[in-house]
């Protein structure tokens, strides 16, 4: 297995650890599993790569993992932003259960 490949085990697998931390902070039970048979995956690539590599190994493990969490924090910023963006509608925007009045 080459160094950029290791790299990119990484990045993948960090970006999911990030993402399933995020999947608990806000609730979204739908996403744990999926996130977690995928984390599974990537550790059972990850054993490999360790076994059969060079200590430089380390190296590509450390940088893929900064940019899997760069980029799962901004991935989640993106869906934040664009879930903030939808007009939501609040007790007072659905009218009035005594005056009976409809939007």
């Amino acid at each position: 297995m080459s160094l950029f490949i290791a790299y990119l085990i990484s990045v993948l697998y960090v970006g999911l650890r990030a993402t399933q931390q995020l999947n608990v902070v806000h609730d979204r039970y739908k996403l744990v599993l999926p996130t977690s048979l995928l984390m599974a995956v990537a550790d059972y690539y990850i054993i490999n790569a360790v076994v059969s590599q060079s200590p430089w190994v380390i190296l590509s493990f450390g940088l893929g993992g900064a940019t899997g969490c760069c980029i799962s924090m901004q991935v989640n910023k993106f869906i934040k932003r664009r879930k903030d963006a939808l007009p939501s509608q609040s007790v007072c925007d659905r009218g009035s259960a005594q005056t009976g009045e409809v939007p």
